[in-house]
């Protein structure tokens, strides 16, 4: 498996793995404009020339938001996710970022483990915050030592 930055030739595989993932879907012209932003920064997960995940973040004003991560529905549990994630967090230590910011779904139990494994940690929810009223949780990796902010 290979992480590379993400272009518009992935993005046809990027909506097809966004379609299956999220009730919250983006449609392809969503993530083009989402690749000509300066602040934004995407990457896939490549194996065998097929593309199998992908993240994006936005890096504003000493923060990093993670956007979007997500693996193929036969692909998770790989190794991908977590490599897509690091690839995001070295990304936005070199933007000079000194946190990572994401809301994940309170009942992704695989994803909130995988960020936690990371040194993610809750920092607080916005209830009834997606389409199905349920909470997102909210959580912050702290890039320069400091555990608040």
């Amino acid at each position: 498996m290979k992480i590379r930055e993400m272009t518009s030739d992935d993005i046809g595989s990027v909506v097809d793995i966004d379609t299956a993932s999220f009730s919250m879907k983006w449609s392809g012209a969503e993530f083009e404009n989402e690749l000509s932003k300066d602040f934004a920064r995407y990457f896939v997960a490549v194996e065998n020339d097929e593309v199998i995940g992908f993240a994006g973040e936005w890096c504003v004003c000493g923060t990093a938001d993670i956007e979007k991560i997500a693996v193929a529905s036969e692909k998770r549990r790989s190794g991908a996710g977590s490599a897509l994630l690091c690839s995001l967090i070295d990304g936005a230590r070199q933007s000079g970022c000194n946190e990572v910011m994401l809301e994940v779904r309170a009942g992704n139990t695989a994803a909130r483990n995988m960020y936690e494994k990371h040194g993610f940690a809750e920092i607080g929810r916005r209830k009834g915050y997606y389409d199905n009223g349920e909470d997102a949780v909210i959580m912050r990796l702290a890039l320069d030592g400091v555990t608040e902010v």
